[in-house]
Parts: C-alpha cells; structure tokens; sequence
C-alpha cells in the first residue's frame, strides 16, 4: 500500500471552524438543559444579574445584623459597614450595640440611588438624582455660579426643573446617565480606567458588556465570554441542590478570578485557573466544575449510563454543615457485576436515603456479594443465584473460604440469609430505635 493511500484514511485534521460547530453545539446544549424557574425572586437571566432576597431561606444574605438599619448583608447576620464602623468605636457588646444604635448617615452609599432634587418651580418639581445641597448636580452648578459671582437677581429665575433623567447604558444599572459620555458615575471611572489601556474602545460595546455596581448581597455572569458564562450558569443550577446556602459573594468573587478563562472543561487544576482565590472559592469552584464536566460527557456521549451511576446529592443527601459537601457524592455501580443487584442497590438506595457511613458499608457488602456471585453459575439471574454455604473437603465454611478470607456480612437487609435472592420478595428494613 503506497503512502497516499495510507494518508488518504486518516481523518482530517480539525479545522478552527469545526471547533467553531462544536462550541456552539455545547452552547444550545447548555441552553437547552437550563432550569428557568431556577431562584425567580433572585435571578434575572435577561441582564446575568443574581440579587440575593433576605426573605429566601437558602440564601446567605438578611438586613444588617443593628435592629433599625435596613441595609441589605451577604453573608447574613453581620453589620453593615456603615454600623461596622460605629460598632469598633463603641463600648457596648456587639448584642447590645445592635439593639441601641441608630445609623444616621448624611451621604448615600456608593452605588445607591440618591433622593430627588429639590428644586420645585410652577408647580413642577425636577426628577433627577440629588447632588449636593439637596439639589443635582446641574442646579448645584447654577446655583454656586450664581453666588460666587454675586449676580444680580435668583438663580432660580433662570433655572428650568427637569423631567427626566437620562439612563445609564450598563446591563440594569438603576444610577442615571449624568456623567461623561452619558454613563453614571461608576461606569464613567470604569470607562476612564479601560480607555488608558484601550484608546480607540467604543463606549456602547462596552458598556454593554458591564455590570452595575454590586452589593455584597450581588454577582453577575455578564463579564464572563461564552461559553463560560453558560458553563457557570448550568454549573450553578446543578450545584445549588447540593448547598445547604448558598452565598452571593463567592460567586462574585468565583467569577471575578475566572477573568481570562475561556472554558471550565479542561485539564489544569482549580488552583491553576485560579491562582488567586480562596478556599471557599476554590470549593465552589471544584463543585461547578464538577457538574459541568459530567454535563459535557453527556453532551459528548462518553458518560456513563444514567441507572449505572447514583448521584447521592441529587438524590437528596446533604451535608450535616453549612459549608455543603466537599467530596464528590458520584458513585459508579459498574463495580457490581450482576445488574439485578445493581438495581437492588440503586432502588434501596433511593428509597432509604442512607447517610454516608451507612451507604458505604451497604455497598461494601454488596460488592463482595457481587464477587462471590460472579464465581457461580447463572449469578446473572436472581431466581437461581444463591450465597449458601457449601462443603469443602468435609467441613462447612464459608463460599470464599478457599480464597483464604471470609466474606463480611452483608448489610443489605434479608439477603445474607436467604437460600435464593428473590427482588420481588425483599422489603425494606425496619430501622431501630
């Protein structure tokens, strides 16, 4: 066979355009598997915003920990940073501080939407934000001209009230649009800040790729490129029944040190992708990327079997901690050779709902089983397949006694004892007290 020949069937070389097809196949792949009812009081898919409720039970976010502060924290029951503050520079307990103190603050936070202007004439009072003086930052601006310049007459003759206020090209940002280029004044420093670096950027592409300011109850998948953003969404969909709360800041953080990554499928450890992160964030970064790749093995074909593989968290085992389970709960039941046991296993699995330890000496037990059948004749069907004892050279022992170790007692209920294993005569264990 001549060289030509050979080469002509190997297959052809992957094109960018063919990694072009199948980015986009995992992609409506994603799309399709997506829960959209997932968290509704909390997320919003049109923007990529996620706000955390305090009247959702599962969710690390409440009101500032002082009694008549209404200020939205993440995680809960802490001050807010405001009351932080006073509450360093106060000599009472924290409890104590908490139940006396009254916050008066005489600014407004950063990132929050500020009271309407003051400035009322004929009857129409102007709509656009406060900026100093109680007044914005056009009259403000009037008004101080005015008397530095000792003009003649009111200012307030030749000022106009306003009747709207124009807003902020960001993804859901609530701050108007009063600052340089038609930007509020957090996205118009972020604009100063990315156009020393890109001189020639456009202010509506990028914007459209911002997010507002976050609050620490807040995160958003918006800076992340495709198809990141749809990984981590899925990702979080799929880890969320796993949590027993969930919290908003290690998202934000998660996405914020995902910065340069393109994809959450790939061969570099969590540390590797990000070098920056913490613990908390590294675990749920471990978890997301956990659900993701299953989710592309079985977009690709290569999973295994769905009833040859138990999902312990989604089958409603939790963590006995607030900090969620950190060892993966995938348990493959191909080590059990005859599938009728395997089904036993999986249907006493999903009825019972064993703890850890429980689970893990049950499929113990049914492992060896599974060896000792294997060793049989017809194990593969349950009505012929038996664990008697038998003689051995004239004594009674054990089936694996010649293996030269006994076989443990298995803890699947009325198995160990019965003659014949019949799955339609099994029932479930009774728990004692």
């Amino acid at each position: 066979m001549s060289i030509a020949s050979v080469l002509s069937r190997l297959p052809a070389p992957r094109t960018e355009n063919a990694v072009e097809l199948d980015a986009g196949r995992w992609v409506r792949w994603l799309q399709d598997h997506l829960d959209p009812a997932w968290r509704p009081a909390e997320w919003r898919p049109e923007c990529w915003l996620f706000t955390g409720s305090v009247q959702e039970p599962r969710s690390s976010v409440s009101l500032c920990r002082t009694a008549v502060c209404d200020t939205v924290v993440s995680p809960a029951n802490i001050f807010c940073p405001f009351c932080k503050e006073g509450q360093k520079k106060s000599p009472l307990s924290a409890a104590e501080f908490a139940r006396t103190f009254v916050p008066l603050r005489n600014r407004v936070a950063f990132g929050g939407v500020p009271e309407q202007c003051r400035f009322t004439k004929d009857g129409q009072r102007c709509v656009r934000p406060r900026h100093c003086k109680e007044l914005c930052a056009t009259h403000y601006t009037q008004w101080k001209t005015h008397t530095t310049r000792k003009t003649a007459g009111r200012w307030e003759d030749t000022a106009v009230p306003y009747a709207d206020t124009p807003a902020c090209p960001a993804s859901a940002c609530p701050l108007p649009g009063l600052y340089g280029r038609g930007l509020c004044r957090h996205h118009a420093q972020r604009f100063r800040e990315h156009r020393r670096i890109h001189p020639d950027a456009d202010v509506a592409a990028w914007a459209a790729q911002q997010p507002p300011y976050l609050a620490p109850h807040q995160f958003s998948l918006l800076p992340l490129p495709e198809p990141l953003r749809w990984e981590v969404l899925y990702g979080l969909q799929q880890v969320d029944p796993w949590l027993r709360i969930f919290e908003p800041p290690q998202v934000r953080r998660m996405v914020r040190d995902l910065a340069g990554t393109s994809t959450l499928i790939g061969d570099i450890t969590d540390q590797q992708m990000c070098p920056r992160s913490t613990v908390a964030v590294l675990r749920m970064l471990s978890r997301v990327r956990t659900a993701v790749r299953a989710g592309h093995a079985q977009h690709t074909g290569t999973a295994p079997a769905q009833d040859d593989v138990l999902d312990l968290r989604a089958l409603g085992q939790r963590s006995r901690t607030p900090a969620g389970i950190r060892q993966s709960k995938t348990v493959d039941l191909r080590t059990i050779r005859q599938p009728w046991l395997r089904g036993l296993l999986r249907t006493w699995t999903i009825q019972q709902r064993p703890g850890a330890d429980e689970f893990a000496r049950t499929l113990r037990g049914v492992e060896l089983a599974s060896r000792a059948l294997a060793q049989r004749p017809a194990s593969d069907d349950p009505h012929t397949a038996s664990l008697r004892r038998r003689h051995c050279r004239g004594r009674r022992v054990p089936y694996r006694a010649q293996a030269g170790r006994r076989t443990s007692r298995l803890e699947l209920p009325h198995v160990h004892r019965q003659p014949l294993l019949r799955p339609d005569r099994l029932r479930p264990p009774l728990r004692h007290r």
